[in-house]
């Protein structure tokens, strides 16, 4: 509470009678720094901002193209292993059976190579 009383009175007693700003010839560089809020925002755009906007860029660069192309790619590939499998489902006992000792003979070919 001391501060404030303080501070109300200081400033009355340099703004009472006071036309223009009198800061700036009382304090010369350092009440421009007080109206530029000492470069704070600019530093911590500097320091902060933009590094999150580079990094943010980048994440959404790989989300886009590197995942989403990855879906999109195994969305594509399930789709038509799908479409191809559909074809082979006919209902016919004897394309079941031909099939999978198609099956056997290639697992056969395979391990005894």
């Amino acid at each position: 509470m001391l501060a404030a009383i303080i501070g109300i009175l200081g400033a009355r007693a340099l703004y009472a009678k006071a036309t223009t700003d009198p800061l700036p010839a009382k304090l010369g560089w350092l009440a421009g720094a007080m109206r530029d809020r000492f470069y704070l925002d600019e530093l911590y755009e500097a320091v902060f901002i933009r590094p999150h906007d580079f990094l943010a860029a980048i994440a959404a660069w790989i989300d886009r193209w590197l995942i989403g192309g990855a879906v999109r790619f195994t969305h594509g590939t399930t789709e038509l292993t799908g479409r191809a499998l559909r074809l082979l489902q006919n209902g016919n006992l004897q394309t079941y059976a031909f099939l999978f000792a198609l099956g056997v003979a290639c697992l056969l070919f395979l391990a005894l190579k």
